[in-house]
């Protein structure tokens, strides 16, 4: 006795099975028919053939001998019943009254991100899909690939892994990143200084603070019009705010100048009726030949007049004239900053001592959902389990996730063993 050890698989209220025909049968060979069914759907079989035609019905018939035919072990919640002899060529199929729906198992991860959920769907029906698994790992290590390793029914993905993250931070106009990786680059501090006038552009590193002294201009030297004459600080920049000019008046006065501090008087000289007649030349000259205010300003103009105590105006220290390209620069040209930072950036400007922030020692994960499902679905061991599918279009990022298995398999197929 022969026995057809694969199953023909017959879906009730589907498709016919046709009993088949062998080299060895003949046509009066009798060939007997196990029918391996759910138990909990009672259905009708009917075999028809144009010399043999019976009606099974609810699969009643339960007679069949263990050592004929292969036995149910293995599915589980199933029941035999024998059907035969038939004659090959004949067909066998379901009736109405098979109502219940095979369903295959499957699993539906249940990430953090949005559109990053993946289903894995068994291939075949029943509960055999139950005990397929998933596990979704993180990498351990940085830049790692997505790898899918599939052992039994047991699907391994090993999610790939981004690079850990820098500190950065943007600082006077410019934007620094630490070369060092992860949270050390947080411990590293860049100032933008700027002191005095037409000074030079330096870079000096202590441990991990890097000062940049940025490059300045001559700067502006203060001045005003003050009783008809215009004055200008000597010595530029903001200091030179602080210079008072005064021109007095009188009667039969001389022309003289007098210093205190930043203080300037000019005292006119005058005629008897208090009119001034010092000239603007003569005002410029008493100016210079009076050294501690030669020492403050110059002056110009024509016409002095009596004039209250001023202050000269306008002076400023000297402006930034590095450039962004400059101070990238410098800082490649100092090793020890070059080792810590790179910059990026157009228009620097002054910054007190700021930390770069926010770096990270962790690998982020780098999968999508649709990276993760055309993994799986190249995969030899677990194509051959599984089709998996992506949420939506798949952009969001896959997370870690335990052990699991899919669930939910039904199979209410019957399955056709024939002998002879």
């Amino acid at each position: 006795m022969a026995t057809q050890q694969t199953p023909s698989i017959l879906t009730l209220g589907g498709d016919a099975v046709t009993v088949p025909r062998r080299p060895s049968w003949t046509e009066s060979t009798k060939v007997e028919v196990l029918a391996v069914v759910p138990t909990l759907n009672a259905g009708v079989l009917t075999l028809t053939h144009s010399e043999d035609s019976r009606v099974y019905t609810n699969f009643t018939k339960d007679n069949y001998s263990a050592a004929t035919f292969p036995t149910a072990s293995g599915y589980t919640g199933l029941a035999s019943h024998w059907l035969g002899p038939v004659l090959p060529g004949s067909q066998i199929k379901g009736a109405s009254g098979a109502t219940q729906t095979s369903v295959k198992s499957s699993l539906t991860s249940n990430m953090t991100a949005a559109l990053a959920d993946v289903t894995l769907t068994a291939l075949d029906y029943g509960p055999y899909g139950d005990d397929i698994s998933v596990d979704y790992d993180e990498n351990t290590t940085a830049d790692s690939p997505l790898v899918v390793e599939t052992v039994g029914n047991a699907i391994t993905v090993t999610l790939a892994s981004g690079s850990t993250t820098h500190s950065t931070a943007t600082i006077g106009g410019l934007d620094y990143t630490a070369k060092l990786e992860g949270v050390a680059g947080d411990d590293i501090t860049v100032a933008h200084v700027v002191t005095g006038m037409s000074t030079p552009l330096t870079c000096t590193v202590e441990d991990t603070a890097i000062t940049v002294g940025l490059a300045t201009d001559a700067g502006v030297a203060a001045s005003a019009t003050i009783g008809g004459m215009v004055y200008t600080a000597k010595a530029k920049g903001a200091a030179g705010n602080s210079i008072t000019v005064r021109h007095l008046g009188g009667t039969s006065q001389t022309l003289a100048c007098t210093v205190s501090s930043s203080a300037i008087t000019v005292q006119l000289a005058t005629d008897g009726a208090g009119a001034v007649t010092s000239t603007g030349a003569q005002v410029i000259a008493i100016i210079a030949a009076t050294p501690a205010a030669t020492a403050l300003v110059s002056a110009t103009g024509t016409t002095p007049t009596v004039v209250t105590a001023t202050n000269l105006a306008n002076g400023a220290q000297g402006a930034v004239a590095s450039t962004g390209a400059q101070v990238i620069a410098k800082i490649a040209a100092t090793p020890t900053a070059n080792a810590l930072v790179s910059v990026t950036g157009t228009t620097p400007s002054a910054a007190s001592a700021t930390n770069l922030a926010n770096g990270s020692d962790a690998f982020p994960v780098a999968s999508t959902a649709a990276q993760v499902a055309a993994a799986i679905n190249a995969d030899f061991g677990a194509k051959n389990l599984v089709v998996a599918t992506h949420e939506g279009n798949g952009s969001g990022l896959v997370n870690a996730m335990n052990h699991a298995h899919l669930t939910g398999g039904v199979d209410y197929r019957v399955r056709l063993y024939f002998s002879a």
